[in-house]
């Protein structure tokens, strides 16, 4: 049985787009559920629309609940795979199909599919195992519009186009909710670096796939980090909570925590990108955005310290795949 799960918030035009992809699966899912995190009921009207398979959740939280709604998904679900997708996310019609074909290996416990965003980019890459990483200093590494030939072995996801098994996903206790609050999660990275520590397996499929929407972002926040102090500040807390929680702490990672990720992530505060090259940018909210790196990096140590179990790790720390 194969659930598909939506996260939303006030945006009742893309859902209703995005529940109508899922109309047109070639292998229809077992049962939708749509988490409606929305502030008024249009939502819940367009999900109404589309029979009995689907259930919506009423979920009420502020910007950056993903962890919480996702767990409520997860709760609600039947199905022995769980999918998600955002109300952003326009599945092609072989999505699902393609997701239940990987998960015919029994050895697969997260599936990771293509996410076209923007301008799709057919170039083929030489060294997938290369990609698809975490880092330290840069957080997810990888670029899931590109195409591939063939499935291969990652260690993170995107929130958009992504599945489970059940199993798996109950076995590290779901969705961590010390990394709810703003725009920069890392939910899905932190559920994937828990299976992969843990030496579950999970594999990019690249016809498995999804066009995502971009859509502007509710609260003002941004997607460009030195454009909000507040995103900027929830990026650097949760990529230092995610790092302590899940690496070995070599004298690498801990430079790379300490120094190197808040040293990188606040010049791209200041000097954003502009035709391809940093050029310096000074304005207050850029200065606020540098400013909210180091404090988010402080938040992220004590973040770690005070949700760290007694007694040491329960899995040994993430190792990239190979």
């Amino acid at each position: 049985m194969i659930s598909v799960c939506i996260l939303t918030r006030d945006r009742p035009d893309t859902l209703s787009r995005c529940l109508t992809c899922l109309s047109h699966q070639t292998l229809a899912p077992d049962e939708v559920i749509v988490v409606d995190n929305s502030s008024a009921g249009a939502s819940q009207e367009v999900a109404r629309e589309f029979g009995t398979k689907l259930r919506t959740i009423p979920f009420q939280g502020g910007l950056g609940c993903q962890p919480f709604m996702r767990n409520e998904a997860l709760r609600a679900a039947n199905g022995d795979i769980i999918c998600f997708l955002d109300d952003d996310g326009f599945a092609e019609p072989s999505w699902l199909a393609q997701i239940a074909t990987a998960f015919a290996d029994p050895a697969i416990d997260g599936i990771g599919g293509r996410i076209i965003q923007g301008i799709e980019q057919d170039g083929h890459q030489q060294s997938p195992r290369a990609t698809f990483f975490f880092s330290p200093v840069r957080g997810a590494m990888g670029n899931f519009n590109t195409l591939f030939d063939a499935p291969f072995p990652i260690d993170h996801v995107q929130g958009t186009n992504m599945a489970f098994r059940r199993t798996a996903l109950q076995a590290i206790g779901g969705w961590d909710l010390n990394l709810a609050g703003g725009y920069a999660s890392f939910e899905e990275m932190d559920v994937c670096l828990g299976l992969r520590r843990a030496g579950r397996l999970i594999r990019f499929h690249p016809h498995a796939v999804v066009v995502h929407g971009v859509n502007p972002r509710a609260g003002g926040m941004t997607r460009e980090l030195g454009a909000s102090p507040a995103y900027a500040r929830s990026y650097a807390r949760n990529l230092a909570y995610i790092t302590l929680k899940h690496c070995k702490m070599t004298p690498s990672t801990c430079w790379a925590v300490m120094f190197g990720a808040p040293v990188l992530n606040s010049a791209r505060c200041v000097a954003p990108l502009v035709a391809g090259r940093r050029r310096l940018a000074l304005s207050l909210p850029r200065i606020g955005a540098a400013l909210g790196v180091w404090l988010g990096l402080a938040e992220g140590f004590w973040t770690y310290f005070k949700a760290r179990p007694r007694g040491g790790r329960p899995f040994p720390p993430y190792e990239r795949c190979s």
